[in-house]
């Protein structure tokens, strides 16, 4: 009935029977196709009805590059396949394996891999919120420090969850979280995690301006990682305002010397964030007079747009260093699905510290 070159006649034939004695099921049950020519049945929605034909039961599908599917002879995927791997992927755990931190306290990096990212609350780009998602955008870069900005602690829309603890606990780091804003319980703010010890210094608030269509507090953290050898690397993160001069107090604020001119901030210097301002803007000439845009520093490196995004536009989300940090690479990771990300895109830095 079905033909003796069907890739899938046996399966098509176990859903028939299937159907034939499921308890909905008539007294008839009629169902055919052609078998030589083409498809005379919703022929111009390629099969979407799930007819029995081969042209019917051949499709494609998108999946992350460490989905748990099955191997077999025949070179397909089956339906039942793809649920399997679905299942086992949202349960398998998020690391192949534990990773022993006090080994990792020890350890002398030749590099240091250093990823900035505005999770947007950990929302995807479908709307949903999902910190187990973000984490494992993150994961596929192995960064050993990461700024993050707009994370939630305690809030309503994200489930009460407290974001930076749950992602360090997912990536296996030490987390460190700065609330810009507080309204009773909730908070809002920055985080740095590592996976070197690493110390806080300072977090607080920076210059904003009150304004009625958009009040948002904006602040700063400081944290010294330990990469050996009695070896400190001065990390910064921040988040910047959407007003110009606010972003220009800002950035005067961190070149002050409660921030990157204080008296314990010698050595080398990492800078995160989201700065909100283009590369030749006066926010980052400005900061660029004390430290240097990673970009800047790689020979024949095209500088890659970070927002908004599935088609990113703008270049917002900038990473600086001093004179003792050299770099190796510079990478922004599209391979992910655009639901799992925000609607920025991560920034991913491999950096040699001298």
């Amino acid at each position: 009935m079905l033909g003796p070159h069907h890739r899938f006649g046996r399966e098509v034939a176990e859903d028939m029977i299937s159907l034939v004695h499921h308890a909905d099921a008539g007294e008839f049950f009629i169902c055919g196709y052609r078998f030589e020519g083409s498809s005379v049945s919703f022929p111009n929605e390629n099969g979407c009805h799930g007819g029995v034909s081969p042209e019917e039961t051949t499709a494609f599908a998108l999946l992350p590059d460490d989905s748990p599917l099955p191997e077999n002879d025949q070179g397909s995927i089956l339906v039942r396949d793809l649920r399997g791997a679905a299942i086992r992927f949202v349960q398998m755990p998020l690391l192949p394996g534990p990773r022993a931190t006090t080994q990792m306290s020890n350890m002398t990096p030749k590099s240091l891999r250093v990823l900035t990212y505005n999770v947007h609350n950990c929302a995807g780009m479908d709307g949903h919120v999902s910190v187990r998602r973000i984490a494992r955008v993150i994961e596929r870069e192995r960064p050993d420090i990461i700024a993050l900005q707009e994370v939630d602690v305690g809030r309503s829309r994200s489930d009460w969850e407290d974001q930076s603890v749950v992602l360090a606990r997912y990536l296996e780091m030490f987390p460190h979280f700065h609330a810009a804003i507080q309204i009773k319980e909730e908070r809002y703010g920055d985080a740095i995690l590592s996976r070197l010890p690493s110390t806080l210094v300072r977090a607080g608030a920076l210059p904003y301006r009150h304004a009625w269509l958009v009040d948002e507090p904006r602040g700063a953290l400081w944290v010294q990682v330990d990469i050996g050898e009695g070896r400190i690397v001065n990390v910064f993160n921040t988040h910047f305002g959407l007003w110009r001069r606010e972003r220009r107090e800002q950035a005067e604020a961190l070149l002050s010397a409660e921030w990157l001119h204080h008296p314990d901030c010698t050595g080398p210097v990492i800078l995160c964030g989201d700065f909100n301002s283009s590369p030749r803007s006066g926010v980052c000439t400005r900061l660029g007079t004390h430290l240097r845009d990673v970009h800047d520093l790689l020979a024949g490196h095209k500088p890659e747009r970070t927002f908004s995004g599935r088609f990113p536009l703008h270049r917002i989300d900038h990473i600086f260093v001093s004179g003792h940090v050299a770099v190796r690479d510079i990478h922004v990771p599209r391979t992910h699905l655009a639901m799992e990300a925000s609607d920025h895109l991560p920034l991913v830095v491999e950096l040699s510290v001298g």
